[in-house]
């Protein structure tokens, strides 16, 4: 399993902060730790330039979707009030940050810290979980 998290750069532009592997036991039960909000609610996300997208999810609420895009679906450029925990279930395919686009496979996992964002499914569609959790929305320049 890999774990990519997302952020900002220094002129606002979203990218991969982190990107580890993450390995499992074989011979014992055992977790790993994942991702971790830093304060409680969440804090709000950086000033996007894709299209706000409200998921109706207020800060510090949890909500929690299966995704399913059709083969080679495309979903545009946005950003939400949320920090979300997306694990790929099956298929494959994209996620599409300033930085570039990033391959995901089934295991992996992205934390998308409310930047901007897009998705594109893979010739045999993407599955996924989305675990989001609702922040404040950010300060005014």
């Amino acid at each position: 399993m890999r774990r990519l998290v997302t952020g900002v750069d220094d002129q606002g532009r979203s990218r991969v902060v982190e990107n580890e592997e993450l390995t499992t036991g074989t011979d014992a039960p055992a977790a790993q730790h994942v991702f971790r909000t830093p304060s409680k609610p969440p804090p709000a996300r950086p000033q996007g330039t894709g299209a706000f997208r409200d998921l109706g999810v207020p800060p510090g609420i949890l909500q929690v979707y299966l995704v399913h895009m059709p083969p080679n679906a495309e979903h545009a450029n946005h950003h939400t009030d949320t920090v979300d925990v997306d694990t790929i279930l099956g298929g494959g395919g994209e996620i599409v940050l300033d930085d570039g686009a990033h391959t995901l496979a089934p295991g992996d996992c992205v934390v998308v810290n409310g930047v901007d964002h897009a998705w594109r499914a893979g010739p045999d569609g993407l599955t996924f979980t989305a675990v989001v959790l609702g922040t404040p929305p950010p300060l005014e320049p």
